[in-house]
């Protein structure tokens, strides 16, 4: 399993985590880097809000989208009845309708 998004404490490059080998070398420096059992629980922590933080944005816009063609829908039956009026006020007038 890998995580991204961690920094070489020597240079500050951009580091993958293997997180089934928690030794590694930095590409950048080759600083020999050891991942501590604490750090790793923390930025894994803070992977899991993340994903729950999107998960629960991504099911708000969809309830948005759901709501809104909902009340879409709404108001265009509503012009459909609204047209359907006019159109038997008009026959009725012209006598078309008796």
């Amino acid at each position: 399993m890998k995580y991204d998004n961690y920094r070489c404490p020597s240079c500050g490059s951009n580091l993958d985590i293997d997180l089934d080998n928690l030794k590694k070398y930095c590409a950048y420096c080759g600083a020999k880097i050891t991942f501590d059992t604490d750090s790793l629980s923390a930025i894994l922590i803070e992977r899991e809000k993340t994903k729950q933080y999107q998960a629960k944005v991504e099911a708000e816009k969809e309830t948005r989208i759901f709501e809104n063609s909902g009340k879409t829908s709404a108001v265009m039956l509503c012009v459909v009845y609204i047209c359907l009026a006019i159109i038997l006020v008009t026959a009725f007038i012209t006598g078309a309708i008796s």
